[in-house]
């Protein structure tokens, strides 16, 4: 056979298949980038979902409250919507395309969480997406004749309600650490009057701040931009520190004395005991010591591998999983009602995605089901809030050294941070402030007009201090104190 013959014969056979294999090739190349794109379309509507709930909460007096936190949660979530259907370039028409692919949306906060998903819709006889009722972190205790429930927050604050020792209690308070002191301390910040930024000393008291006028004599409270007497006589210094520190020894050495026997082995979630538990959802196991007594070698209320933290975290771990199972598998039954032929799961979060979620304000959102060329995407973004208003941890306040001018603000243990007089405050009040004139104005200025410090606030990138010198130890216990005292007044 000539060799024109078997050239003509090679390229008959061997082009199609070329041919095909590079239609493959491009087709899977196509589906990689696009399944690319939406994994950054979607981290980006969870991050613009986080903003948008910190933007709300920090200008909302009333957040703390369920039915405001609501519809801040509710706001949060539309702006997740809107962010993704605009980047898919479907915009405002194509939220009705976008929602059936969203099986589930959680948003974890202090003391409990929501979870948006398809719901069925009584007042419209339809199935649509909506907020399901507030969860909180909370797990049943059975031992004898103590039968209590126990609610959990983000922080040490948590809640007992039941029977102890056959006695019925109700009561709440932070666990705290023996060594815990907190002094009393003077505190500033700015206000925005008639256009001018003005300091002024402040006290935390009746569930609101009052500044102290040395002109007048007086104190009052800022109301729009205004200066409203209150006619009080109060002391320049705060106590909420010392408030907190000795509420939290009280309700602590009750919580010895009543809860010493408490084990992780006497919990129940849902019906389930430990066994099942532990089996299920592989919690923290191999420990019969107390949950609820502080132990300086390794219960520290405090540290984060803690058995009252370790537990706390697999309470909130078991509880958003049962929920978030409970969600998809009724969604799975009525998904045909959106017109979605697809089985969705609950997928596998690693131990590192548990932790940030269990420790932080935070929103996860799960995407399936979208068609993406050869394969259907699937996939979850978490996103945590560490600049959020709800409640204080070491990570969000910053401190500044009073007796250092044009002082810089820093993480507490930043080896720049230097010198005796050294004050807390939330991060976010380092941050623009808004104030409301009326509803066309806006105006906005700075609580505290210090700097951040490259080192640690704007590179991050420092060698921490691992041994807190004395004085930092003491600003960082007030500050924890008073920003916890402050939120449960």
């Amino acid at each position: 056979m000539k060799l024109q013959n078997l050239t003509i014969i090679f390229i008959i056979i061997i082009m199609p298949i070329i041919l095909v294999l590079s239609a493959y090739n491009n087709m899977q190349i196509d589906t990689i980038k696009l399944q690319a794109y939406y994994d950054a379309k979607l981290t980006e509507a969870v991050y613009d979902a986080v903003k948008a709930y910190n933007i709300n909460t920090r200008n909302n007096a009333f957040s703390i409250h369920e039915a405001s936190s609501k519809r801040d949660i509710e706001a949060s979530n539309q702006a997740f919507i809107t962010s993704l259907t605009t980047a898919l370039g479907i915009g405002g028409y194509g939220e009705n395309y976008v929602k059936p692919y969203i099986p589930a949306l959680i948003y974890t906060l202090y003391d409990g969480f929501y979870i948006y998903s398809p719901t069925y819709n009584e007042k419209t006889s339809e199935y649509d997406h909506m907020l399901k009722p507030y969860i909180t972190y909370s797990a049943r205790y059975k031992k004898g004749t103590t039968d209590i429930v126990v609610s959990y927050t983000l922080d040490n604050y948590i809640t007992i309600i039941g029977t102890v020792g056959g006695e019925y209690v109700n009561r709440s308070g932070y666990l705290i650490e023996d060594e815990t002191l907190t002094t009393e301390e003077s505190l500033k910040e700015n206000l925005l009057i008639d256009g001018r930024l003005e300091e002024y000393n402040y006290v935390y008291t009746g569930g609101e701040k009052r500044y102290y006028e040395p002109i007048l004599d007086k104190w009052f409270v800022y109301r729009k931009g205004q200066k409203v007497y209150t006619g009080e006589d109060l002391d320049l210094l705060d106590t909420n520190a010392n408030q907190y520190e000795s509420s939290a020894r009280e309700f602590t050495n009750w919580v010895k004395e009543k809860l010493y026997s408490i084990t992780i082995q006497d919990i129940i979630i849902a019906g389930k005991d430990y066994t099942e538990i532990a089996n299920k959802y592989g919690i923290h196991t191999g420990s019969t010591k107390p949950i609820f007594i502080f132990d300086a070698q390794d219960n520290r209320f405090e540290d984060e591998y803690s058995i009252f933290s370790m537990h706390k975290r697999d309470v909130i771990k078991v509880i958003i999983q049962e929920e978030l199972r409970t969600s998809i598998a009724n969604y799975n039954r009525h998904s045909t009602a959106l017109n979605i032929d697809y089985n969705f799961k609950v997928p596998i979060l690693t131990d590192e995605e548990w932790e940030r979620i269990a420790t932080n304000i935070s929103v996860t959102a799960f995407m399936q089901g979208l068609p993406t060329g050869f394969k259907i995407y699937n996939n979850y973004v978490t996103v945590a809030n560490t600049e959020n208003t709800d409640y204080s941890t070491k990570d969000n306040l910053c401190f500044i050294n009073l007796d250092e001018g044009n002082a810089q603000y820093h993480m507490i243990d930043c080896p720049r941070l230097t010198g005796t007089n050294i004050v807390g405050y939330r991060k976010v009040d380092f941050e623009a402030s808004s104030l409301e004139i009326s509803n066309e104005e806006m105006l906005y200025y700075y609580k505290h007009t210090n700097l951040p410090c490259y080192n640690c606030i704007v590179n991050r990138n420092y060698d921490k201090e691992t041994n807190l010198t004395d004085t930092k130890i003491q600003a960082l216990n007030n500050a924890l104190a008073r920003e916890r005292n402050m939120l449960h007044y």
